[in-house]
């Protein structure tokens, strides 16, 4: 990669020229390079992978420990390596806490983090946005004591000379510039001042380079994508590792306009290895080989795949196949096939390169011990924690006895037992109802950041926020997936009110905890069929009762013409619950023709009459509101959910809901999102009305875009019999 002229921002180059700088194995001045030189760099991304979303076991501990004991590796063959840490450390990068004793717990986590990372002896420290906040002082004066350089091109705080703006390391010769860039709050909550990035990289990269300091230019990023691509446009910089948002190393490499910009993971799970490997001093036709990491698993991914796709369709010819497997869209698959043979192509090229190289992938890491002394150092962290509190017992601060909110507070899990003891046995078989026996096993339990996948209610409305109180709500329950609070166990609010609680699939927020750093291969789609409750069985004498309570408060509101917005629609839900089907549907109907606007109202109103058999009338209901509100898109879905698996049989009519869809089909220059609603709707009509070709071919093409898609791959489970799909499709746009 060539070195590229640009023009000099006078002020900010005045600014910056008069920081310090920081050589390793080599100082300023002219070199001449050698014949072969080699650096290796080990990032670690975002410690808040350690301070922030903790891995639950000592043994994912390893990570920094791993990438210390690589770089020592190589430093121990006589190469030049270095271990490069970017992100929050201390503070979580979206802090969302109530009580300082959240605030206190999450400092003390912090810092000894900040403690591990001097055992490792990290040789750049770049702090993230949430560090340079109200921390910031504590954090940089904690780095000076534990002599951890702190590098940030970008960022400067008033009074401090011990940030350094870049880091010279070199080998062989070769010296290269290490500039660091991260974010600053723009709050203002902490005393971080910010540089624009892109201005800060041209001008000390430009000194650097023209005043004879540096022959290359690598920039460590904190920044969103966008601002690091760029920065890879700039003049000077050669090189540019990851971003805020980055995916995995071993998936994601790009090369833009001159400079390799590189992506690495960022939840501090994942090591980076960038190498830069100059031959014959030759540093003008650098290659980047870091494809070599990523294309040979896609390849094999796309020729499994495409393999699958012929023995479905019964061909190997490529236009056969594009007009079977993706009608409309057949250029874009024969794009799709040819990539291949272009990636074999490129695969084959770079293995041959023997002249001057970067490269960047995940890190071949060794496996330490628990007994190294960086994951011994992490896994005090709840020692520390603990010993921090017993101090403030000690000043009689002590946390308070705990007290439910009375505006709605969530219950325990066993307060539900009373009416739902079948729900309730289900859960107890279930490892949500043992989380906090695993935090108190691993001497977790006042970590804030373990608390919130481990116990109900933590930090939430009505919840507790006191890590000192030992999960009074109990564990993970009832509440993660329905939302419920007590008022579900009060008065009129027996009879669940829909517009206030669901428990719906779609609302349960699984990610929140099963997310891709604690649980890379978590399958929402297979995971709710394991947790999914037994269902209540309507005339259980504890519902019955619950209903009969209901209404009687809710009648006699309205024999004193004290009735709430709401209670006609909740009496009508008693009276179906109670079984006097005839006063409830007519109760319902009545509330359906006088709503022509709520569109929420006309859905639960079908959904409940079709509950209590009612399907002709749940479908009259849903017709009636359509006149007033033919367009919209959600009622329309669940009146033709309701032609195709109504309660009654009697009512089912595919090709009723053929004929409705064929109406209501959104034009291709609607939502995406919408289209393919309605066609999932479609692939059942007509798999429902006889029409399985045509059923297959639609759900084949489905099959090719969304392959991510529940409900298409729920279909292609009831239809095929599988989901014929792996992880990663050939068909799914990269």
């Amino acid at each position: 990669m060539s070195v590229r002229a640009c023009l000099v921002n006078c002020c900010l180059f005045a600014l910056l020229s008069g920081c310090g700088d920081s050589t390793e194995s080599g100082g300023g001045g002219s070199s001449k390079l050698e014949d072969l030189a080699e650096i290796h760099f080990l990032e670690l991304y975002r410690l808040q992978g350690l301070a922030e979303d903790i891995p639950c076991t000592a043994e994912e501990f390893q990570p920094l420990a791993a990438a210390a004991a690589r770089r020592n590796q190589l430093r121990n063959r006589g190469q030049s390596a270095f271990l490069v840490a970017i992100g929050d450390t201390i503070m979580p990068s979206f802090p969302d806490v109530s009580d300082w004793t959240q605030s206190h717990a999450m400092r003390t986590r912090g810092h000894v983090v900040l403690e591990a990372m001097q055992h490792a002896r990290v040789d750049m420290y770049i702090p993230g946005e949430s560090d340079l906040g109200e921390e910031a002082e504590a954090i940089l004066d904690r780095c000076t004591e534990l002599g951890i350089k702190v590098l940030m091109t970008n960022v400067t705080v008033p009074g401090r000379d011990d940030i350094l703006p870049y880091v010279i390391v070199e080998d062989g010769g070769l010296r290269v510039a290490c500039l660091g860039i991260t974010r600053v709050s723009a709050g203002g909550r902490g005393p971080a001042q910010a540089i624009t990035a892109s201005i800060a990289v041209k001008n000390v990269s430009q000194q650097l380079v023209e005043n004879g300091e540096a022959d290359f230019v690598l920039v460590f990023c904190n920044v969103w994508q966008r601002a690091a691509l760029d920065i890879c446009k700039l003049p000077y910089v050669n090189a540019v590792i990851g971003s805020i948002g980055g995916t995995n190393a071993t998936s994601t490499i790009m090369n833009r306009d001159g400079a390799a910009y590189m992506l690495v993971k960022d939840q501090g799970l994942e090591v980076g290895h960038t190498t830069l490997r100059v031959v014959d001093g030759n540093l003008d036709e650098l290659v980047d080989v870091s494809p070599l990491h990523s294309l040979p698993r896609r390849i094999a991914e796309d020729e499994a795949e495409l393999d699958a796709i012929e023995r479905r369709f019964g061909t190997k010819d490529p236009s056969a196949l594009a007009r079977l497997a993706m009608p409309g869209l057949e250029d874009y698959f024969l794009r799709k096939v040819g990539l291949i043979e272009e990636n074999r192509a490129t695969v084959a090229a770079l293995r041959e390169v023997t002249g001057s190289t970067i490269d960047h992938g995940p890190a071949e890491t060794p496996t330490v011990s628990d007994e190294h002394v960086v994951v011994s150092s992490l896994s005090a962290i709840n020692k520390r924690i603990r010993t921090s509190f017993e101090r403030f017992d000690q000043q009689g601060l002590s946390p308070p006895r705990y007290e439910p909110d009375p505006r709605g507070y969530i219950p325990h899990s066993d307060t539900c037992m009373e009416c739902h003891q079948d729900q309730y046995d289900f859960w107890l078989s279930t490892a949500h109802s043992r989380s906090f026996e695993t935090l108190q096993e691993l001497d977790s339990t006042l970590d804030v950041e373990c608390l919130g996948c481990h116990t109900s209610g933590y930090n939430k409305p009505g919840g507790y926020y006191d890590p000192r109180i030992p999960a009074p709500i109990g564990p993970v329950g009832c509440y993660e997936c329905h939302y419920t609070t007590s008022r579900h166990i009060a008065g009129d609010e027996h009879v669940v009110d829909p517009f206030e609680y669901s428990s719906l699939a779609d609302n349960i927020a699984c990610q929140d905890c099963h997310n891709e750093t604690r649980f890379p291969d978590f399958n929402r789609y297979e995971a709710m069929k394991q947790v999914r409750c037994p269902p209540m069985i309507q005339n259980e004498p504890p519902l019955l009762q619950a209903r009969q309570a209901a209404l009687t408060i809710l009648e006699t509101r309205e024999r004193f013409d004290e009735s709430l917005e709401g209670d006609a629609y909740l009496k009508a839900r008693a009276l179906l619950g109670l079984g006097r089907i005839s006063e409830g549907t007519e109760a319902m109907l009545a509330i359906a023709g006088e709503n022509t606007r709520n569109v929420r109202l006309a859905i639960e109103i079908a959904r409940t009459l079709d509950e209590s058999k009612q399907s002709e009338a749940a479908l009259r209901s849903l017709k009636d509101f359509l006149l007033h509100q033919m367009g919209e898109p959600n009622a329309n879905r669940e009146y033709v959910r309701l032609l195709l698996e109504p309660s009654d049989p009697e009512a089912r009519d595919p090709e009723e809901a053929l004929r409705h869809l064929a109406f209501l089909v959104p034009p291709e220059e609607e939502s995406e999102k919408a289209m393919v609603e309605f066609r999932v709707l479609e692939v059942d009509a007509l798999f429902m009305s006889g029409r399985e070709e045509d059923g297959r071919r639609l759900l084949n093409k489905l099959l090719s875009t969304e392959t991510e898609n529940q409900d298409v791959l729920t279909r292609a489970e009831r239809w095929f019999g599988e989901v014929r799909l792996p992880s990663k499709s050939f068909l799914e746009p990269r």
